[in-house]
C-alpha cells in the first residue's frame, strides 16, 4: 500500500497517549478512513490525524500501514458481529448494510481494499453470522402475503445492478459467505443468471413513471 502524506502533527498532550489508548484510537480511526477511501489513498500520517494521536506513536504501537489496515479489518468485522447480535439482524438483513452502520462499514471497507487489489483471506471477508443466516435461510418458510402483487421495476432494476456490480468488485467477498467461492465458476454465473431472470419476472407490469 502506498501512501500520500498530509502534513501536520497533531500535539500528543492533548490526546491518548497510553499504548492501548493509541492503538484504540489509530485502529478505530483507520477503519473509518478505509471505508471512506482505497487503501492506497490513505497515509499513515492521515490516520495519526484522524485519531488525534501523534504519528510517532503510531509507527510505535502500529507498525506499517498493512499492520494497522489488517487491525482495522479484524476491528471493523468485529463491530459488525456485536452490531448483528446486539440489533438481531438477521431479522432486518438489508437494513443493517446502511452505510453508517457497523455492517454496511465493514463491507464498504472490504470492497474498497478489493478496488485496489488488497489481498484477504476468506476468513476475514466472511461476514459476521454468515452459517447462520444461511442455516435460517434454508428452513424458515417465508410467507407469501402479497402473491398477487409484483415489484415496483425499478426496484428491481437496483436489486440486480446491484447484485452484479457487487460480484463485479468484490466476487470472493459475496461467495465465500455461503462456501461458493469453491465452486465451478460458470456454474455459479449461470444460476445467478438465472436468479436475475426470475427475479426481473416479479417486476409489476406497465409502465413506470419518474417520482
Amino acid at each position: 500500500m502506498s501512501e500520500r502524506t498530509t502534513g501536520g502533527e497533531t500535539d500528543p498532550a492533548l490526546h491518548p497517549a497510553g499504548r492501548s489508548e493509541v492503538i484504540e484510537a489509530t485502529t478505530r480511526a483507520a477503519a473509518d478512513l478505509f471505508a471512506e477511501h482505497n487503501p492506497s489513498q490513505v497515509s499513515i500520517r492521515e490516520i495519526a490525524a484522524r485519531a488525534g494521536v501523534s504519528h510517532a506513536l503510531v509507527h510505535r504501537y502500529m507498525g506499517t500501514k498493512e499492520d494497522i489496515f489488517a487491525a482495522a479489518l479484524d476491528m471493523a468485522r468485529k463491530d459488525a458481529a456485536d452490531y448483528w447480535v446486539s440489533e438481531h439482524g438477521m431479522s432486518k438483513t438489508a437494513g443493517t448494510f446502511d452505510s453508517d452502520l457497523p455492517p454496511g462499514r465493514y463491507v464498504r471497507l472490504v470492497m474498497r481494499a478489493a478496488l485496489d487489489g488488497v489481498k484477504i483471506s476468506p476468513e476475514d471477508l466472511k461476514l459476521p453470522h454468515a452459517d447462520r443466516m444461511l442455516a435460517m435461510l434454508a428452513t424458515t418458510p417465508f410467507p407469501v402475503d402479497d402473491a398477487e402483487k409484483g415489484f415496483d421495476v425499478r426496484l428491481i432494476f437496483t436489486a440486480i445492478t446491484a447484485m452484479a456490480a457487487g460480484m463485479a468488485v468484490a466476487e470472493k467477498l459475496f461467495l465465500v459467505q455461503s462456501g461458493l467461492e469453491s465452486e465451478d465458476p460458470e456454474h455459479v454465473y449461470s444460476e445467478l443468471n438465472r436468479l436475475i431472470r426470475r427475479i426481473v419476472s416479479l417486476a409489476e407490469p406497465g409502465p413506470t413513471t419518474g417520482s
